[in-house]
């Protein structure tokens, strides 16, 4: 395992031209000049003890750095070239204009300080997860985007969603209200438990996970056809989910399933205790008033007259 006390030697052992650094997972507290790596694409310092990271802007070909898991309050100077950022799980308050990284498609920033995130509107961003800060908004979201994740944070809205989105987590948020989901063609997993929702949006068709429990929806949408998933338990829905003017033939198979299963469900248990009733009938009806005939003492008397030996009569009773 490469020690702290390793850490330059252990750089100064690689070569200049190198593409990949990993120094993950080593306790380190600091990193040395990573400069003299004019090649590298990729560095990983996570799970680490950092409190900051050298100047990486030199690196003009650093795609990838991964720094998770440490205790950043701030970010480095970084290359243009940036594509993917992890860097949740510090103490980050703020961090650097997006714009200034047009590459970067890939931002994970959750569980950190951030009250804030910056402009990101002409980003190219494919991917956001910020969940688990103290966001108070979410700015305007960049037409790229498919991948939103933003549980855990206080604000009360959403601002409106891009068409190209296909995965929207927002649990445990206190909104009381979804944008308009129509625009959303690609959209196909969508998480929004734990708010305070008293209705859902018209749902798109490509939806095939939804999940929407302990909520306070009483009704729901329509839902479509290629909808595979659906929790929405801990919500105050009628008893048995069929809602006139919005049950469409999957959630009519989606029930009759559920009520089949919960019949065969009932079926076996009465099957159970009628079989417990039914061995206990044929022990007491059947089977005890032979044992009481088979082992009266009389039965031992008729043994011995027919055979003096007693073990032979004994056996014969028993």
């Amino acid at each position: 395992m490469l020690l702290e006390n390793d850490i330059d030697a252990y750089l100064n052992s690689l070569p200049d031209n190198i593409e990949r650094i990993d120094i993950s997972h080593r306790k380190l507290k600091s990193i040395p000049s990573l400069q003299r790596f004019y090649n590298l694409r990729r560095l990983s310092c996570h799970s680490n003890e950092l409190t900051s990271l050298p100047d990486l802007v030199c690196n003009t070909l650093l795609e990838e750095l991964y720094c998770d898991h440490n205790f950043l309050t701030c970010l480095p100077n970084l290359s243009k070239s940036i594509n993917t950022l992890y860097c949740n799980n510090n103490f980050l308050t703020t961090l650097p204009a997006l714009h200034e990284f047009p590459r970067l498609e890939w931002l994970e920033c959750a569980a950190n300080c951030l009250k804030s995130l910056p402009e990101m509107s002409e980003s190219s961003l494919i991917c956001l997860n910020c969940k688990s800060n103290q966001l108070k908004c979410l700015p305007a979201l960049p037409n790229s985007l498919c991948y939103l994740i933003c549980s855990q944070n206080t604000f009360r809205t959403l601002p409106p969603l891009p068409p190209s989105l296909r995965l929207l987590f927002c649990v445990g948020m206190g909104l009381t209200s979804l944008p308009t989901l129509n625009q959303c063609s690609k959209l196909d997993r969508l998480s929004c438990d734990e708010n305070w929702f008293t209705e859902l949006p018209e749902l798109p068709e490509k939806l095939q996970m939804l999940t929407c429990r302990r909520n306070r929806i009483t009704n729901l949408p329509i839902l479509k056809t290629n909808l595979q998933e659906l929790f929405c338990d801990e919500n105050p829905l009628p008893p048995k989910m069929i809602f006139e003017g919005c049950v469409t033939e999957l959630q009519k198979d989606v029930f009759n399933k559920m009520s089949r299963c919960i019949e065969r469900v009932k079926y076996l248990i009465m099957c159970l205790k009628c079989k417990r009733r039914l061995r206990d009938w044929l022990y007491w009806k059947v089977r005890w008033p032979r044992v009481q005939k088979d082992y009266h003492p009389d039965q031992l008397l008729k043994a011995l007259e027919a055979d003096d030996d007693i073990d032979v009569a004994l056996n014969l009773w028993c």
